[in-house]
């Protein structure tokens, strides 16, 4: 097993094991600036982060149980297919500005273009019930954007968000340098809302799916913030 597989299987046994989920990993990693450089950290250090004692215990070398390496193992299954992958923080591929942010994820499960993640991107999200006139502001500001080479981002959902996407997949039908990313507020495996699928599998064709999520995740609302 060479380094990276190494790093990846730490990095899915600290994600999958108990306090795996918590934002005290999260600034610690952006604290340290990277998850090679907070294994290199003490005990005293870890705890003042305030992780909890199974991510500690593997950081400091300790075999993950038999649970969270079962876990692992299912996501690495996952990523067998050409078209998935497993990001972890120190990959090249993690968002730069996602790494600025409060509390950057340790893992990310994408499904698509890797490239696509470090495009210019702007956000467009908004209402669920949106009207008519939302809806389609949200689906010309997307394309005319995304003609003008940004990458639109947006969360999958009904009302604006879909037809954000609608608008950046119609951009990009002329010009394959220009696509779009959808965020999900589930695991990657999973399609929320259901009627959104087809739309689900152009994003992933044309742009990138992405979820901090573990595979199986259903639509909470707390993942919804």
């Amino acid at each position: 097993m060479n380094s990276d597989d190494v790093q990846l299987r730490l990095a899915l046994s600290l994600f999958h094991c108990k306090g795996g989920h918590a934002p005290a990993l999260s600034r610690a990693l952006r604290h340290q600036g990277s998850l090679k450089a907070l294994v290199a950290t003490t005990r005293e250090a870890q705890e003042q982060y305030d992780l909890s004692l199974s991510q500690q215990a593997l950081l400091s070398g300790e075999p993950a149980s038999a649970e969270t390496l079962s876990l692992g193992d299912k996501d690495l299954e996952w990523a067998l297919d050409s078209e998935h992958h497993l990001v972890t923080y120190d990959s090249i591929f993690y968002p730069e500005r996602l790494r600025e942010t409060d509390c950057p994820p340790l893992l990310l499960y994408v499904r698509g273009s890797l490239a696509t993640l470090a495009s210019l991107q702007l956000a467009i999200v908004g209402s669920r019930n949106a009207s008519d006139y939302g809806k389609r502001n949200a689906y010309w500001m997307a394309r005319e954007l995304c003609r003008a080479g940004v990458t639109l981002c947006s969360g999958l959902a009904l009302g604006v968000d879909a037809n954000a996407h609608l608008g950046a997949l119609d951009a990009a039908g002329s010009d394959a340098s220009v696509s779009t990313v959808a965020v999900l507020g589930t695991g990657i495996d999973r399609v929320y809302p259901a009627a959104h699928r087809a739309l689900f599998q152009r994003i992933a064709d044309n742009g990138a799916v992405v979820s901090e999520f573990p595979l199986g995740m259903r639509a909470y609302a707390y993942n919804f913030p």
